[in-house]
């Protein structure tokens, strides 16, 4: 059962509109999913070469039915989340999911009839499209984990002439580190993608999917000092440094091993490595919501 319903333009507007909103009584949604169809038809035989991956632009009615002394003012209201140049979230909550879903929308048409025998009470039907074209979850999840050292060096050694050691020196080697795979559960049933920040001092910061073998990583020369960090944003396709739109360091990926890539449903095993270079403060904070292809 839907225990709260709301607009929300993310410019600090919001509208409610039911179960319990004053003046408003929710009547229904009807949410039309879509599928990006990435076909092609055999030239040699029956059917078609099919690669189909992601869902395509959906589309929502929201039905709502106004009344009492208020309907002009809702009507306006209602009005502020049709603005082209908005992209607003229709935020669902309901008692049998564990949290609240939202999905952005992108203002379509409307339409506003009087029925003079109705008195007061005004129908309203509302159509958005849907751009991402699945729903998500209302709360992002966010995890932070320590990056790993590679080893670098080690000791060579010639079968003919072994290897002499100063006693009073010793053998030094930089030193090495191996973080645990960070454990990331999507709960959804969408691929998502993600926003990153990787923290320095390091340098080559790469940033490791090991479930799917999946990288995106930067040159071992790249140094990223310590106090900044890389916004690495898979949605958008940016990587920013200390999150300045005029700051890009894709110019230092390492375009031969790196792939832009999604955490997939259920529990994804993530690494941030580092060449050389890193410290304590050496981290990575990944961030992400849920994603489903149903909604209420």
């Amino acid at each position: 059962m839907i225990t709260n319903l709301w607009l929300d333009d993310g410019l600090g507007t919001t509208l409610t509109l039911g179960p319990l909103a004053s003046g408003i009584a929710f009547q229904g949604i009807d949410f039309t999913p879509s599928v990006r169809d990435v076909s092609e038809d055999r030239t040699d035989g029956d059917g078609s070469i099919d690669s189909t991956l992601y869902a395509g632009t959906g589309a929502l009615t929201l039905s709502l039915r106004l009344f009492g002394a208020t309907v002009r003012a809702t009507l306006d209201h209602l009005g502020h989340f049709m603005s082209p140049s908005l992209r607003p979230y229709l935020y669902i909550e309901d008692s049998e999911w564990a949290t609240g879903r939202r999905i952005q929308l992108r203002p379509d048409t409307a339409s506003r009839p009087i029925q003079v025998s109705k008195g007061l009470s005004r129908d309203v039907a509302l159509q958005w499209k849907c751009p991402n074209g699945i729903w998500e979850s209302e709360v992002a999840q966010t995890y932070q984990f320590w990056a790993s050292l590679a080893a670098t060096t080690g000791v060579a050694v010639t079968v003919a002439n072994g290897v002499t050691i100063d006693v009073a020196n010793g053998l030094t080697m930089p030193a090495s580190s191996t973080a645990a795979d960070q454990t990331i559960i999507n709960a959804g049933d969408a691929p998502q993608p993600f926003v990153a920040y990787l923290y320095g001092p390091a340098f080559g910061p790469e940033l490791v999917n090991d479930s799917t073998g999946e990288t995106f990583r930067f040159v071992p020369s790249y140094s990223l000092a310590a106090g900044a960090y890389i916004m690495l944003d898979m949605q958008n396709r940016k990587a920013l440094l200390n999150s300045d739109p005029n700051s890009s360091v894709l110019a230092n990926r390492d375009f031969a091993a790196s792939t832009w890539w999604r955490l997939g449903p259920g529990t994804s095993y993530v690494r941030f490595i580092a060449d050389s270079g890193s410290s304590a403060s050496t981290a990575a904070t990944l961030s992400f919501r849920p994603g489903y292809y149903t909604g209420p």
